[in-house]
């Protein structure tokens, strides 16, 4: 029943798994995308992918602890991982936001914001799809952000009532609820 708009969503996305047409996995390594739909940058370009039948895509939202808490400065300008071009590494706490999900809500008649901020190695979280697909040279899968479940996917998340401020403390309720219904926040569209 709350009335929000999105105003800042970023993402990091790392660990890409295709499932081979006979059950072998193939792991991109050292492949990472960023995406920041307020600033319009709605893609990831994953290379290195053979060509051959798939059965499934999956991904981290996240980064594995190697890679969170390793020397953030080692990344070129455009590199994803590169806390200049994201705005998505903690200078006062070791390692990377994985996942930014800012915004305002109408609170008894008054605009107030929200800011959810998913970070440590725990809440890294992986999106599995099953989807059969054929990759013969350049092959996109397309994803809709379901910015609504964040709230009411499988955990009833009220603005008003369980609070709006998240930044993934050691013990954090709220964060609890929030990364509960990312299960639902990617959807695949498809594979062509």
């Amino acid at each position: 029943g709350d009335t929000f708009s999105v105003g800042n969503y970023k993402v990091l996305l790392s660990n890409f798994i295709f499932q081979k047409e006979d059950g072998s996995f193939l792991n991109i390594k050292n492949a990472y995308g960023y995406l920041s739909f307020a600033n319009g940058i709605k893609s990831v370009k994953v290379e290195g992918i053979p060509e051959g039948k798939y059965k499934s895509i999956a991904f981290e939202v996240g980064l594995d602890s190697a890679i969170n808490h390793g020397d953030f400065a080692q990344w070129p300008a455009t590199h994803p991982l590169n806390p200049v071009l994201t705005g998505m590494h903690w200078e006062w706490k070791t390692g990377y936001i994985f996942h930014i999900f800012e915004g305002g809500f109408m609170d008894n008649g008054k605009v107030s914001s929200f800011s959810f901020h998913v970070a440590q190695d725990k809440n890294v979280y992986k999106y599995v799809f099953v989807n059969d697909f054929t990759v013969a040279s350049n092959v996109t899968a397309e994803f809709n952000a379901q910015a609504d479940s964040y709230f009411s996917s499988f955990i009833n998340l009220s603005l008003k009532t369980d609070g709006s401020f998240s930044h993934s403390d050691d013990v954090d309720p709220l964060m609890m609820k929030f990364r509960g219904n990312m299960q639902d926040a990617f959807d695949l569209v498809s594979v062509k």
